[in-house]
């Protein structure tokens, strides 16, 4: 294949922002940039930003993007444009061997262009290959810096002799600076895109970036917009499954949802607190990270904020001292719609919708409309709605489970817990809608405590619950 010479591509690329007439391929983003930051931001600090090119769809000759940032936020400390790129280059952690960058910064714009392309010897960007960028910016005052790669901005150039322009996606990353007093910081991110009729979950670091003596309990508002998204957990104890980690995974929670006021006050605390080892702390460089579901009420294209105030974020060190703590804000764009079935109705995905045992068709498919099951090609409208049954709307059919129903008869019982007790053992494969009804603890593999979940469903001791 024919290799394209380094003046050739540049041409190519510039062509493609000056000339209206050339078309961009928007079919499929031809690769994805991203941008990370691990690490406290702390104001008068210098932190450093990671973007990653990577993930090509296809083989690539060039690649070309701009970071947008707030100059009151943060100041870029390299910043000149020299003509042979030098300065420019101590940004470049790593690119495909052979390859030039064309980078240049624009103080008016607050903006840096980064352009990279391949010249006649050589090699392309691959799925196996990567641009790594490092971008060290001096944090100016504390609150949340924003970070971002606009879709827009991003190009690629195919790697064959069709020089085609392609498009790329873009990220975007908010970070909580601290100012000198604050002890700890609260950082909202995400798990994945908010889908209209789907769960978003809203993604909680809380990070010690200011007590040598170490955090031992701390709390914080989050507050959501109900008119886009609503709260998916509202009992107390199922609040436990917000904390993904934690020093020494021995904290424990207090949480309490506000639902008039549209908001969470999230407590936690380490176990011994009042004794707590270092193992336990939250000192420099650990971290407790939270995941918090949400109901997605709002409409395709519409956006939200969840903030994390400042002014309600506070804790104790273990000098037993009263600390505070750096909110966050994050904003969020709901996608499109992924599923006829409301998740807080019945869970669901791409291909299950899960239902409690003993649900009755009737009771199963009133909140849904028009939608109805059948089984075997024929309509059901009486008796248990089972495992194996079809939910149908329209062109749409999703597989229908009931969690610990493994022998398709709607309800739990000893043969169920037999047949996953098997399964365990590896007697009795399990497989597609079988497998999801037995796999009752995380969905992703059969173990002996499903087998004892189902088993104590069965006798009265558990209550699984789908929703």
């Amino acid at each position: 294949m024919k290799k394209i010479g380094v003046t050739l591509l540049v041409l190519v690329m510039l062509c493609s922002l000056c000339m209206p007439c050339l078309s961009v391929s928007s079919a499929e983003d031809a690769v994805q940039i991203s941008i990370s930051f691990d690490g406290d931001a702390k104001a008068g600090s210098e932190m450093k930003l990671r973007i990653k090119v990577g993930k090509p769809s296809q083989q690539l000759a060039g690649v070309e993007f701009a970071l947008d940032f707030n100059p009151k936020m943060v100041t870029p400390t390299i910043t000149k444009n020299d003509k042979d790129g030098t300065e420019m280059a101590k940004l470049v952690t790593k690119m495909p061997t052979g390859w030039e960058q064309f980078c240049s910064y624009s103080e008016a714009e607050s903006r840096y262009y980064f352009k990279f392309v391949m010249p006649v010897d050589g090699n392309y960007l691959t799925k196996d290959g990567q641009i790594v960028i490092d971008v060290p910016f001096k944090v100016v005052s504390a609150g949340v810096i924003s970070f971002k790669i606009p879709n827009s901005e991003v190009i690629a150039i195919a790697g064959d002799d069709s020089f085609s322009v392609l498009s790329g996606k873009g990220s975007n990353l908010s970070v909580t600076a601290a100012g000198k007093g604050e002890s700890f910081s609260v950082d909202l991110s995400d798990n994945g895109a908010a889908k209209e009729n789907g769960i978003y979950y809203v993604n909680i670091n809380v990070t010690n970036i200011g007590d040598d003596s170490g955090i031992i309990a701390l709390e914080f508002a989050l507050k959501y917009n109900p008119d886009y998204f609503m709260p998916y957990i509202t009992e107390g104890r199922q609040m436990d499954s917000f904390m993904v980690s934690t020093p020494s995974n021995s904290w424990e929670q207090m949480c309490t949802l506000y639902e008039s006021e549209n908001k969470y006050i999230l407590r936690f605390a380490a176990l011994h607190a009042e004794s707590a080892d270092e193992s336990e702390k939250l000192t420099l460089g650990k971290s407790i990270k939270i995941s918090v579901p949400f109901k997605t009420v709002g409409k395709e294209g519409e956006t939200s904020n969840f903030v994390a105030n400042s002014a309600t974020a506070i804790g104790f060190n273990n000098k037993i001292e009263k600390v505070t703590g750096a909110g966050s804000l994050k904003s969020v764009s709901i996608g499109e719609r992924v599923s006829f079935v409301p998740q807080w109705i019945y869970e669901s995905n791409e291909d299950y919708v899960f239902a409690p045992a003993n649900t009755k068709i009737s009771d199963f498919t009133k909140p849904l409309g028009s939608a109805y099951v059948t089984y075997n090609g024929k309509k059901i409208t009486s008796g248990n709605v089972k495992t194996g049954y079809k939910l149908v709307n329209g062109s749409e059919t999703l597989t229908v489970v009931i969690r610990g129903d493994v022998d398709c008869n709607g309800m739990i019982n000893s043969l169920d817990y037999g047949l996953v007790k098997r399964a365990c053992f590896g007697e009795y494969p399990l497989r597609n809608e079988l497998f999801q009804a037995a796999a009752v603890f995380d969905g992703k593999k059969i173990t002996a405590l499903d087998y004892a979940i189902i088993k104590r469903q069965y006798f009265g001791a558990y209550n699984l619950r789908v929703s």
